[in-house]
């Protein structure tokens, strides 16, 4: 699990029988840190 989690790419299959349909989603892991980094910057 840990080697799969480390790539780049992680694909998930799920199969209800019910048709062909197919969709995609993305995410992110921001850290606490960016995040607080972020919240105060301002323009």
């Amino acid at each position: 699990m840990a080697e799969k989690l480390d790539e780049h790419d992680i694909n998930i299959d799920v199969d209800l029988h019910a048709g062909t349909e197919s969709g995609c989603a993305w995410g992110s892991d921001l850290t606490y840190e960016y995040v607080k980094i972020n919240a105060l910057y301002t323009t």
